[in-house]
């Protein structure tokens, strides 16, 4: 959402990044351990918006939904909800799947990066075997046998020799408790 907000407002005014623990901690499509891409675009549209991230920094660990776990403000060590009233909120107006290699890339075009969720082993995790996959340059993705993180896709190419590719981007977290359970 952020980098499309920023090619959309075409790098004018200042650079709005939705509150990714906010949506860990209210949301209802994953926690800090992962989650859903699609269930995250729904979430947020059908809760009215996501604040932004100076509302609610991240703190790697999944907390329970409350009024200051949505947007707090602080002054010194006091700290407070801010009323939901006066939250500004980045808004979903649609969101959906987009399949097929055309389709995906027209999308890029207009609007910007793509979410997708692949396999993370290719991403480094050891897998069962002890390899740990990817290392660096065009990886060899052809299967998925569990879809388990997401990623962006920003663009695309083909190699010298001509084998195309997505140009993905990639973030690791780290989560300091266990996955909770959403309630909403």
């Amino acid at each position: 959402l952020a980098d499309r907000l920023k090619l959309a407002s075409k790098g004018k005014g200042r650079e709005v990044i939705p509150s990714i623990q906010d949506m860990i901690n209210c949301g209802d499509a994953g926690n800090c351990n992962g989650g859903d891409p699609n269930a995250a675009n729904a979430w947020v549209h059908k809760s009215g918006g996501i604040p932004d991230v100076t509302c609610q920094q991240y703190q790697a660990k999944n907390m329970n939904c409350s009024a200051e776990a949505r947007c707090m403000n602080c002054a010194g060590w006091n700290c407070y909800a801010v009323p939901d009233g006066l939250v500004p909120k980045v808004k979903v107006a649609e969101f959906g799947s987009v399949v097929g290699d055309d389709k995906i890339q027209a999308e890029i075009f207009a609007r910007g990066p793509v979410s997708c969720t692949i396999d993370a082993s290719v991403l480094g995790w050891v897998t069962a075997n002890g390899t740990t996959g990817y290392s660096g340059g065009v990886c060899n993705y052809t299967t998925a046998p569990r879809l388990d993180h997401a990623i962006q896709i920003a663009g695309w190419g083909a190699t010298d020799d001509g084998v195309p590719y997505w140009l993905g981007r990639n973030s690791w977290g780290t989560c300091a408790s266990p996955p909770r359970t959403p309630t909403h």
